[in-house]
């Protein structure tokens, strides 16, 4: 996937049916992608225009490294 965490989704019933997510932030976009290849379903990127405040541009939202192990340990402990 491209961009997985620009929160930009849509599902189709069956999908909505078979993700199961546990955590926020940063590591549910992963959880979704994970619960995706898990459920074997099809996914379609759709390009999204983004247009960046200088407020958004600002925000020290970077994912650091400590916060993708955190993710990947959140991903894992919760199959």
């Amino acid at each position: 996937m491209t961009d997985s965490q620009s929160g930009f989704r849509a599902f189709s019933r069956r999908a909505l049916e078979s993700i199961e997510t546990r955590t926020d932030r940063y590591e549910y976009d992963s959880e979704v992608i994970r619960e995706i290849s898990r459920h074997r379903l099809r996914f379609t990127e759709v390009p999204v225009a983004v247009h960046y405040t200088p407020y958004s541009q600002g925000k020290a939202a970077r994912q650091s490294l400590k916060n993708g192990l955190k993710t990947l340990f959140r991903m894992f402990l919760n199959t």
